[in-house]
């Protein structure tokens, strides 16, 4: 793994798990990432989440006590083989987020390129 640098923020392949908090749904949903920028991320989930949807995610990070909260704007979907099972790979847009956790992802891509 590494870090992508063809992009304006350098992301970073992950393997990462993530709680979608849903309003309307009793539990977090689960899902992951396979990369992650200060900007955005990949997620990937087992249904297509539709295009413009605002969904809001708890991330937790290593080394980090309390998990990033994250709100973004889905801006693709597309389907895509995981593991042999058909799942849907997601662009998201991060459209709120604090000071203090966009710093804490900073610092964990910076040290993570190899994560």
């Amino acid at each position: 793994m590494g870090v992508l640098k063809f992009r304006v923020y350098s992301r970073v392949e992950v393997e990462m798990p993530i709680h979608i908090v849903s309003q309307g749904k009793k539990k977090p949903i689960a899902a992951h990432l396979s990369n992650l920028s200060e900007e955005g991320a990949a997620l990937i989930y087992t249904s297509p989440i539709r295009i413009t949807h605002r969904i809001n995610f708890e991330m937790p990070l290593p080394k980090v006590e309390q998990p990033v909260l994250v709100r973004a704007d889905v801006l693709w979907v597309r389907p895509i083989m995981d593991d042999g099972q058909q799942v849907f790979a997601h662009g998201l847009l991060f459209n709120r987020i604090g000071y203090e956790d966009r710093q804490r992802i900073r610092v964990f891509i910076s040290q993570n390129a190899d994560y």
